[in-house]
C-alpha cells in the first residue's frame, strides 16, 4: 500500500530532476491489522545519490550500502533505463528489485534513494523470509524453493551485471536471508555450496546482529562436519511442529 502523497512526490521528483532514472524510498512495516509496527524499512536511513557515469562513486556506494534498492513496491524507474535489458528481464526467475537496481546502474541516468516512508509493507506468517510460516510443511517447502531460486538469481544476475562482483561479502545477495542456507540443507545439496552460503550468511549476521542468520549459518557448519541427516534432523525438529 502507498501513503497518500507517494505518487505526487515521485512525480515531482522526476519532474524536477529530468536526469533522474531511478528512485527508491523506504516503507512503514504494518501487521495483519494494518497497524504500523515499525519504520525505515527497506534501505539505508540516509539520502544517497548515485551517478552511474562516475566509477568511483559507484564503487563507494556499492561497498558501503550494497544493492540498496530492495522491494519493488518502493522503487520507481524510468522506462528508458530498463529498455536495454528487457530481453534479459524475461529470463529472470526471482530478484526483480535487484535487477532494476543494476539496470539503472548501467544507464546514463542518476539514481536517488530517499529515507522517506512512502509505502506500507505488511508482515505475516506466509512470508518465507520470516522464521515461521502458516504451517510447518509449507514453511519447509518455501525454504527449499526460495533457496534454489535465489541461487539461480545470483548466478544469473552476476552474468548480466558484472558490477555484482563489486559487492563486498557483507552485502552479498545470498546473505540477506537465513533460508538461503536452510533450504539447501533440506534438499541435501552438496557441502561446498552449503558451506559457501553459510559463510556469507554468518558474515552478514556479524554486521546486522540477526539471530536467525547466526543460527542458520551455524547449522550450515554442522552440515559440513557432521552427517547430513543430523543437520536435516535438527532443522526439521525445530520447524516442523
Amino acid at each position: 500500500m502507498f501513503v497518500s502523497r507517494k505518487l505526487r512526490h515521485i512525480y515531482d521528483v522526476f519532474k524536477q530532476k529530468p536526469e533522474l532514472g531511478y528512485y527508491h524510498h523506504l516503507a512503514y512495516v504494518i501487521d495483519s491489522q494494518n497497524r504500523v509496527i515499525g519504520g525505515f524499512f527497506g534501505g539505508p536511513q540516509r539520502m544517497i545519490l548515485v551517478n552511474p557515469s562516475d566509477v568511483d562513486n559507484v564503487k563507494r556506494v556499492l561497498r558501503r550500502y550494497g544493492s540498496f534498492g530492495s522491494l519493488m513496491s518502493t522503487t520507481a524507474i524510468r522506462r528508458e533505463a530498463i529498455e536495454p535489458f528487457i530481453d534479459k528481464l524475461r529470463l529472470l526467475i526471482s530478484g526483480p528489485d535487484t535487477f532494476m537496481f543494476f539496470a539503472a546502474l548501467n544507464s546514463r541516468y542518476l539514481m536517488l534513494h530517499e529515507p522517506f516512508e512512502l509505502s506500507y509493507y505488511r508482515v505475516h506468517g506466509d512470508q518465507v523470509s520470516l522464521p515461521r510460516g502458516s504451517t510447518s510443511i509449507d514453511t519447509l517447502r518455501r525454504f527449499a524453493l526460495s533457496a534454489v531460486l535465489n541461487q539461480h538469481s545470483v548466478y544469473y544476475l552476476r552474468n548480466v551485471f558484472p558490477q555484482l562482483s563489486l559487492l563486498p561479502l557483507r552485502h552479498n545477495l545470498l546473505g540477506a536471508y537465513h533460508y538461503n542456507v536452510l533450504g539447501l540443507i533440506l534438499l541435501g545439496l552438496n557441502r561446498k555450496l552449503v558451506s559457501s552460503t553459510s559463510i556469507i550468511v554468518l558474515w552478514r549476521s556479524f554486521f546486522d546482529k540477526s539471530p536467525w542468520r547466526v543460527l542458520a549459518g551455524l547449522l550450515g557448519i554442522t552440515y559440513i562436519v557432521l552427517p547430513r541427516r543430523v543437520a536435516q534432523y535438527l532443522l526439521v525438529k525445530y520447524y516442523y511442529r
